[in-house]
Parts: structure tokens; C-alpha cells; sequence
């Protein structure tokens, strides 16, 4: 997450947004999982929420939903003060080449591909991603928008476990 802040702090410093992030105190500080496509996942999403908020901020947070001796199921999310989405457009928005509408992508720009490529990592992943926002939220409390959730084995507890490489995605 702090590398992946790191690579957009200045684009936010640019728009005048607060970019943050927290890992919450009970993250275990040793994961194994794959760290190439999370930090894939979570710039997409990032630069994602920085497209389209124009001020406010973006927070980027960790959390633990389950954890045992084995592994630890978290939860990333990504909140910001932006646009918004309105809920006809949210259960498109995980296909190839699909956005809120055409002026979307006049105005900001993009295909609407990244966060079809988002879902297949955390497909691969074992995952699940979603979105929980509503259109006109803009720079009140904050929309949270995307939220990723990953198992990964607890490096404490466990001897490291081969992970396949990405191969890219196929349609």
C-alpha cells in the first residue's frame, strides 16, 4: 500500500487531494500472497479515485476481516471524495471497455478496461472486488468505492507456498 501511495503522491499533491493510507494495528506484518497483482489491483483503483475526485481525498485502508494460524482474509479499500457512480452503472462496471457514459470519458478520459483487469487478478486471486457508491456524495463524506477481498497464508505460520505467476488475462 505505501509504495503504491507513494507512486501517486505527487499527482494528488497536483489536485490539491489529501492521498492517505492505514493498515490497521491487527494486519499481520508477514503475508505470503502476490504482491505484483495487488499492487496492480490497488494503483488501478487509486488512480482510479484520484481520475475522479477533484477535491478531498483518497484513503486507501487495510483491514482484517478473519484471520487464524493458516491465513488472514483482508480487506483493501479504496475511499474517496469523487464523482460517484450511480448504482445502474456500478454492476457494469467490472466488464471490458464499460463506463458511467460517454461524457465520462470525454471529461476524464480512459477505456473503462482497468477495473475489468482488476477483477480477473482478484479472480485469479481467490478474491472479490466490489463497489458501494452513489452519485452526488462528492466531497461530503466520502464514497467508499472499492473494496478487495484476498486470503493470503500467514508467513509466520507457514513454510512458502509456490505461487503461479500471472500470465496475463485471457477474455
Amino acid at each position: 500500500m505505501e509504495e503504491v501511495t507513494t507512486l501517486f503522491t505527487q499527482q494528488a499533491a497536483d489536485k490539491g487531494i489529501e492521498l492517505m493510507n492505514f493498515v490497521r494495528y491487527d494486519v499481520p506484518d508477514k503475508l505470503q500472497g502476490d504482491p505484483g497483482r495487488l499492487r496492480q489491483i490497488l494503483s488501478n483503483l487509486v488512480g482510479n479515485a484520484l481520475k475522479f475526485t477533484t477535491k478531498g481525498e483518497v484513503v486507501v485502508q487495510v483491514n482484517v476481516i478473519e484471520q487464524n494460524n493458516t491465513f488472514a482474509t483482508l480487506r483493501f479499500e479504496v475511499i474517496d471524495t469523487g464523482i460517484g457512480v450511480d448504482r445502474e452503472t456500478v454492476g457494469k462496471l467490472f466488464k471490458a471497455f464499460i463506463q458511467a457514459d460517454a461524457s465520462i470519458t470525454r471529461k476524464y478520459g480512459g477505456t473503462g478496461l482497468g477495473l475489468a483487469l482488476c477483477k480477473k487478478f482478484v479472480d485469479l486471486m481467490g478474491g472479490q472486488i466490489d463497489v458501494t457508491s452513489e452519485v452526488g456524495r462528492e466531497a461530503t463524506s466520502g464514497s467508499p468505492f472499492s473494496y478487495l477481498r484476498a486470503r493470503m497464508a500467514d508467513g509466520h505460520h507457514r513454510s512458502p507456498a509456490p505461487i503461479s505467476p500471472a500470465h496475463g488475462c485471457s477474455s
